[in-house]
């Protein structure tokens, strides 16, 4: 939808959907026990995100940011728990494989990270911008020029280049 509309997407959105094809892939090959819960976590967030294309409502979008990075967790969590039994021999080998707990586990850690980030950048970082004082638009600006960072990361500061909400 997004490329269609010829938004420019950012760096974020292009990682997470390339890679998370791959993991599908890996995890139902495999048949990993948690992609399950994976995948229904997954579908969950996009039925919000789906809504939220259809009609912009402003709450929802710092709630999807949220509502993935706890999926994120959930995801981890349950991919430890794999790699536990397993290491302890708890788990059958024909469940899964020790790679694709792996590659799940990698994978949501980045995407953690990344979300994560892109949260503290566009909802708490900017609240402190509208509030002034040290972490206010010039004093990010200044610092991001220090750093050589234009701050062109995200197109208008949109989570995942959702549409502007009503």
């Amino acid at each position: 939808l997004l490329v269609l509309s010829k938004k420019k997407l950012i760096w974020l959105h292009k990682v997470h959907h390339l890679t998370t094809m791959a993991l599908v892939w890996h995890a139902m090959w495999s048949n990993l026990p948690c992609e399950i819960m994976c995948m229904g976590t997954n579908c969950f967030v996009h039925a919000i995100m789906y809504f939220y294309f259809a009609r912009p409502v402003r709450i929802l979008r710092s709630a999807i940011t949220t509502t993935q990075i706890t999926q994120f967790l959930a995801c981890l969590t349950c991919l430890t728990y794999l790699l536990v039994q397993r290491w302890t021999h708890a788990v059958s080998p024909c469940q899964g494989s020790h790679a694709a707990e792996w590659h799940g586990w990698v994978n949501y850690a980045v995407y953690l990270v990344m979300f994560a980030n892109f949260f503290v950048q566009q909802y708490l970082k900017k609240r402190g911008e509208k509030e002034g004082g040290a972490g206010s638009k010039n004093a990010h600006a200044k610092a991001r020029a220090r750093a050589g960072d234009s701050g062109a990361g995200a197109v208008g500061g949109e989570p995942l280049l959702l549409p502007k909400a009503v």
